[in-house]
């Protein structure tokens, strides 16, 4: 699995940078400008999502990617983009008590709402959980993190990135918060 082997690395990366937090008050400077952008969303009728990642470490990378890579799959002569659509095909095509299920509660089925469904059950999916809540991405970075200071300075970071989608996601944002 690819991963960035320092902050530096990661700071060149496809996202724009906005500050390592090493500190209570540097954090609360953080999620306030957070809780800014929540506002400014109100005011110029825009959307961020945020993502939380407990180990600055890794790319984003979704499932399926994950998954492809880990296994090798690409050595099989697979098409993920075929995986998944026979998966999808699978999820359709079979007796679909789901989608009864749902269209009896009003809910809309459709692929993108059954890979999130399939995702959250351990299937691989090509789709990367965002929040439009920063205290959702603030609890996922933090969750699970490890207390123990390694000597390689990005296994002591978490990450939190955000982006506006309405303005056709220029770049993702980014914050390394200490994790000791």
């Amino acid at each position: 699995m690819e991963e960035y082997q320092t902050l530096v690395e990661k700071e060149q990366g496809p996202f724009i940078y906005e500050g390592r937090i090493t500190n209570e008050k540097e954090l609360e400077s953080v999620i306030n400008h957070l809780k800014s952008l929540k506002l400014k969303a109100k005011k110029h009728h825009c959307l961020f999502s945020f993502r939380g990642v407990s180990e600055a470490r890794y790319k984003m990378f979704n499932s399926l990617q994950r998954s492809w890579q880990q296994n090798n799959l690409e050595a099989t002569g697979i098409d993920p983009i075929e995986a998944v659509q026979n998966l999808l095909n699978i999820c359709n095509n079979t007796e679909p008590i789901l989608k009864k299920l749902l269209t009896r509660l009003g809910v809309m089925y459709n692929d993108w709402w059954l890979l999130s469904f399939l995702q959250h059950y351990g299937a691989s999916s090509p789709l990367l959980d965002f929040s439009r809540n920063h205290e959702v991405a603030l609890f996922f970075a933090c969750k699970d993190m490890d207390e123990e200071t390694s000597k390689n300075d990005i296994n002591n970071y978490c990450s939190i990135y955000y982006y506006d989608y309405k303005e056709g996601m220029p770049g993702y944002h980014s914050y390394y918060q200490k994790t000791c």
